[in-house]
């Protein structure tokens, strides 16, 4: 994005783009996504700029400042950012102290981009890596009040500065921002359906493996490419419908056709539904659409496809003509991945959080637009925002430990593995030691490492776990060298959370084993060699 010469100017070019990400990914206000914008880059007017570097972050198209390494383990499957980075100066806030750190930050192909991804990492982000409770999650995108949702974010460590929150009010009130809110937040509409455009493929019939299917089940997919296609794969058909973008039904073949479409696929998945099979269902494909060209469904890229509300609505229709040429219940409608454990339609099955990404709807509201369409020809267009109350959900309750037991093998293990887990640990003398962190991340911690809710771990240990501290900083220093890794546990095999460059500030709470100490970076946890450490 290029400078600007007036603070209406930049509020001009980032609106409509904030407006439209708010859109897509669902939740959040604008008003309160421009006015970050407007804080963390100056407005785009170098005579505002108090940190010369912020023309970087303008160049990269950053306009909420996303660092690289934003927890991005946990939420790397969902993130819009391509890879690409720059490192810069960046003023933090630690301890009530300003200190200036060098830090790497994302690269972006659009403005829309950068918000698109900064409303992905609020909802999916976790403090206990991937599949974790996310730190802000949908109940704090939902919140409708500006002042109350900015606080939210900012009480859960997105900003370290403790005037942020009042700082991106008066820029709200200045500009009146709340203006764009409507914009984003559209009420629910009733459509009256009509018959859509049905077509015979001109391959129609081509190739069926075998005949005799028994028609006891609707199977709903969508075509994982690119593009419109009738004329499918495996030397046969693997669907009997069709519905492309602009919802023009195309059947393939007859009814009777035993497709290739709902099978194991040679053992590749496995089977769930009881009795549902190639053999008795009849299939139909929706045609989608991807921004970012074909992702396959083993990387990151798969939440971003979607279905046009043309075909959805198509398919509602055929759904129901179906229904009632077969003599079906709602309860035979199923999706691919209700048969075997495959995502499809990706969309619909919410493992990759693609409910209302642009225009797509989710599982439960397809069907319920079938039986409101077969009710009275109509369908309820699904809402883009929430009209959640403003409240400030609860945070995940900080819990701390102490764990008390042996001091052997099974307490260091525990020790090692908290910290893994995101938990802040210390010495607690001959009482065994303290680990602060999630109500969560302890589950996980239990589950992974074989620990009782009792908390005895190991055949030596009759550990139990109480009330104790959290993290206490008793300093802060900064990184000599560029690429410093920071990891879980004090040992050079284990696994890199975070990487420093030269002049990077983090806490320190006294703690060291070997060579390494005990570090804080922001909201990361991990140690560092001491040796690649100044203490200020």
């Amino acid at each position: 994005m290029n400078i600007c010469k007036t603070e209406g100017e930049y509020i001009g070019k980032v609106a409509p783009a904030a407006v439209e990400a708010c859109k897509r990914v669902g939740g959040y206000l604008p008003s309160v996504l421009i006015a970050q914008a407007c804080h963390e880059n100056g407005y785009g007017i170098p005579a505002y700029w108090d940190n010369p570097e912020i023309d970087k972050l303008m160049a990269a198209n950053n306009m909420v400042g996303i660092k690289t390494d934003l927890l991005s383990g946990s939420w790397a499957d969902k993130t819009v950012w391509s890879g690409k980075s720059i490192t810069k100066h960046t003023p933090e806030e630690y301890g009530g102290k300003m200190v200036t750190i060098t830090d790497r930050f994302r690269v972006y192909d659009s403005v829309e981009q950068s918000f698109e991804d900064f409303l992905l990492f609020l909802r999916y982000a976790s403090n206990i890596g991937r599949g974790g409770e996310p730190k802000y999650g949908p109940a704090v995108l939902a919140i409708r009040d500006p002042e109350t949702l900015i606080r939210a974010v900012a009480s859960r460590g997105y900003a370290t500065g403790h005037t942020y929150p009042d700082a991106i009010m008066r820029i709200i009130r200045k500009h009146d921002l709340t203006r764009y809110d409507k914009e984003a937040t559209t009420s629910m509409s009733i459509k009256k359906i009509t018959v859509p455009k049905v077509v015979t493929s001109k391959e129609y019939n081509r190739g069926v493996p075998r005949r005799g299917n028994a028609q006891k089940y609707i199977v709903v997919h969508y075509l994982g490419v690119v593009g419109q296609s009738d004329a499918l794969w495996n030397s046969g058909y693997g669907t009997h419908y069709v519905v492309y973008w602009d919802g023009t039904v195309h059947k393939v073949c007859d009814l009777d056709a035993i497709t290739w479409q709902v099978g194991t696929a040679g053992g590749a998945y496995r089977q769930k539904h009881p009795e549902a099979r190639n053999s008795n269902s009849i299939g139909i494909e929706m045609c989608c659409k991807n921004p970012d060209g074909y992702c396959p469904e083993d990387e990151h890229g798969m939440h971003h496809w979607y279905l046009t509300e043309e075909t959805q609505e198509a398919t509602v229709w055929l759904v129901s003509h179906l229904m009632d040429e077969l003599g079906l219940d709602i309860s035979h409608v199923l999706r691919h991945y209700d048969v075997v454990d495959k995502d499809c339609p990706a969309m619909y099955t919410d493992r990759y959080g693609n409910d209302h990404y642009r225009s797509n709807w989710t599982w439960s509201e397809f069907l319920a637009n079938v039986r409101q369409y077969r009710k009275d020809g109509t369908i309820t267009i699904p809402s883009t925002g929430s009209a959640a109350a403003p409240t400030v959900p609860a945070a995940p309750q900080a819990r701390t430990y102490l764990m008390r037991g042996d001091r052997g093998d099974a307490v260091k293990a525990m020790q090692a593995a908290l910290i893994a887990a995101g938990y802040s640990c210390g010495s607690a003398g001959a009482d065994g030691i303290f680990g602060a962190g999630t109500e969560s991340a302890l589950k996980a911690y239990q589950r992974d490492h074989h620990l009782t809710a009792d908390g005895k771990y190991g055949p030596k240990s009759k550990a139990s776990l109480a009330s104790a501290g959290s993290w206490h900083a008793v300093g802060t220093a900064t990184a000599t060298v560029d690429d410093l890794n920071v990891r879980e546990q004090p040992t050079a095999k284990s696994r890199i959370v975070r990487k420093l460059s030269k002049g990077n500030r983090f806490e320190l709470d006294g703690q060291t084993r070997g060579g390494w100490i005990h570090v804080k970076v922001v909201d990361v946890i991990g140690w560092v060699f001491a040796r690649y450490a100044k203490r200020d």
